[in-house]
């Protein structure tokens, strides 16, 4: 099997894999009535999604912070020690960002 990095995409792996996603959402909710992008993602998820690290992730969340982001969608707690982010939420912060980023004066990417 060849790997994306010896064709020199390896910067694009990320948003090919998102696009892939996607594909497979549509597809799901066109042949199953399932509606993929209301499901719950993990930090490794998050992380991918906005190409930031995982202390990244939790400076967004800490309130007091320097890097705090009132909008950064906020994780549910699923056990005691694990928490997920609702995918549409998420979706939704990605693309208030790329639409109208200038209007989220907290908001940084």
């Amino acid at each position: 099997m060849t790997h994306l990095s010896s064709f020199g995409l390896r910067d694009q792996k990320s948003k090919i894999y998102r696009l892939i996603r996607a594909a497979i959402a549509q597809s799901t909710v066109a042949h199953f009535g399932v509606n993929m992008q209301n499901r719950m993602v993990d930090i490794k998820y998050v992380c991918e999604m906005f190409s930031i690290s995982r202390s990244s992730v939790y400076e967004r969340l800490n309130e007091e912070g320097e890097y705090f982001d009132e909008f950064f969608p906020r994780p549910v707690s699923v056990g005691k020690r694990s928490k997920r982010w609702s995918e549409s939420e998420l979706n939704a912060y990605q693309e208030k960002l790329l639409s109208n980023g200038d209007d989220m004066e907290g908001g940084v990417l």
